[in-house]
């Protein structure tokens, strides 16, 4: 019988993990692989060689990033695939991810789309008939389920104390949405009620964000004491650097954590329409949608709706852009006096999110799904 040989092209960081995961399950069932993985970066291929990407292929998995101008490898890799009677298949890592305007040219004629959810996949196969629509989760779900790390080995490794409250703050792909997100967090936190007891605020910035983490500096700068806000990569950490100078400085430690090792130290998740809110909702952690009015604006185009579905779902609070009602929803959800009111309320949020989000039992299930419908039983 001869080997199978599958191409991989994702752009965005999400498709990028996720297919990572495909390629080593492919590759364990004896199947060839060639994958074009930009990590939120770029894919390193001149878009005039994306035919090339093709050569040997029996079938592609293509990613579906956001915006539009990620997505031209991924265009590109469909026109050729169909142009070539080559079977292609679409990848949705998030909410509404195949609504997406500029893929649907190619959809109808794709194989297989993977979705999110049972929701999810009846919605598309409503939507295109002829494509078989499989429900198969998404890899950080999964990671969400088996963590690297406790929440004790995680807090101690962080230095995280006792008696302080952390936050866990997952970037967003666009700088401004992220910007707002940490600084209303920071401010609220700031905030009469709040302001005396120990925060520790971990902010992790999308890989796709395209800048430097020191352009988040300002809230490790000019918090309070009772503030204490970190930046934290995949390879550093950035934090306030005491000085005698009277001028803050910028310090910065040869040692990081991946996004999915941070949310374990969590007491509280406050996010912007991120894959860690479902993620979150896995770890049973209560979660805070911090949206704005430019965010749920971007979510018509890149989720298909202007809701961010976690919310509509009851399995994250939302606080539409106020740093007040923020501070308030903080309030609720790690600090209620007297002490039974708060027990009762994240024993209902964690009953939500068992309902929408019950944990996996085994390791691997996402990729294996995808493979399993890509080649043949």
């Amino acid at each position: 019988m001869n080997q199978k040989h599958v191409v991989l092209v994702g752009h965005d960081a999400a498709p990028s993990k996720a297919f990572e995961l495909v390629k080593a399950e492919l590759e364990k069932r004896g199947c060839g692989t060639a994958a074009y993985l930009g990590n939120g970066k770029s894919i390193l291929v001149e878009l005039s060689h994306t035919s090339a990407m093709l050569i040997g292929a029996d079938s592609v998995i293509i990613g579906m990033s956001a915006p539009a101008d990620n997505a031209f490898h991924e265009i590109a890799i469909a026109e050729h695939a169909a142009r070539r009677g080559v079977s292609y298949s679409f990848y949705a890592d998030t909410f509404g991810a195949w609504k997406r305007q500029w893929f649907q040219e190619y959809l109808p004629n794709a194989k297989h789309l993977f979705v999110l959810n049972e929701k999810e996949r009846e919605e598309a196969q409503k939507a295109f008939p002829n494509v078989n629509v499989v429900a198969v989760g998404n890899h950080e779900w999964e990671a969400a389920c088996f963590p690297k790390y406790s929440r004790e080995e995680i807090r101690q490794k962080l230095g995280i104390v006792n008696d302080e409250v952390c936050i866990f703050v997952p970037g967003h792909k666009s700088v401004a949405i992220s910007a707002f997100l940490l600084m209303g967090v920071v401010h609220a936190l700031h905030q009469k009620g709040l302001s005396h007891l120990k925060w520790r605020v971990l902010f992790a910035p999308h890989p796709g964000d395209g800048v430097s983490p020191k352009s988040y500096a300002e809230p490790v700068l000019y918090s309070s004491p009772n503030v204490w806000v970190e930046i934290i990569t995949r390879e550093k950490t950035y934090l306030h650097s005491s000085t005698s100078s009277s001028e803050p400085m910028f310090g910065e430690k040869e040692v990081g954590y991946p996004s999915s090792d941070l949310l374990s130290a969590a007491d509280l998740v406050v996010e912007s329409a991120s894959t860690f809110c479902q993620a979150a909702a896995l770890m049973r952690i209560p979660i805070i949608s911090f949206l704005s009015e430019v965010s749920m604006q971007r979510n018509i185009s890149v989720f298909g709706q202007r809701d961010w579905e976690p919310v509509s779902q009851g399995v994250s609070l939302l606080v539409a852009g106020n740093t007040d009602f923020l501070a308030q929803g903080i309030s609720s959800l790690v600090y209620t006096n007297p002490s039974h009111l708060l027990s009762t309320r994240l024993s209902h949020i964690r009953g939500i999110q068992e309902a929408f989000y019950p944990r996996l039992t085994e390791k691997g299930q996402f990729a294996r799904k995808i493979v399993d419908t890509i080649l043949p039983s």
